[in-house]
């Protein structure tokens, strides 16, 4: 009766249900490396909130200054969120402690 119309197949899992994000690992909040990129965080955030605040257009310098600070604390932020998942333990084929 495999070929039926009207016949329930039955999956696992629910059709519409999305993957859920694994729980934030705390221990990495509370050691050196995840204290360090939080306050990197905060403070890259201070960083570039405070070239913003400049008249950083009319100088072409400023500009590259707040690109680079943008860019390196955007990146910085995807590095935090990937530790805080723990998503270097599905991607085990790249070098973390190298990329980091």
């Amino acid at each position: 009766m495999a070929g039926l119309a009207g016949t329930a197949r039955s999956r696992s899992g629910s059709a519409g249900t999305p993957p859920a994000l694994p729980a934030p690992d705390t221990a990495f909040l509370l050691s050196p490396l995840g204290g360090l990129m939080g306050a990197q965080v905060v403070l890259g955030l201070l960083v570039w909130a405070l070239i913003a605040d400049t008249t950083y257009y009319l100088h072409a310098a400023y500009g590259w200054v707040m690109f680079v600070s943008i860019f390196l604390w955007i990146l910085t932020v995807l590095f935090f969120v990937a530790y805080l998942l723990q998503l270097q333990l599905k991607f085990y084929m790249i070098p973390w402690p190298l990329v980091v």
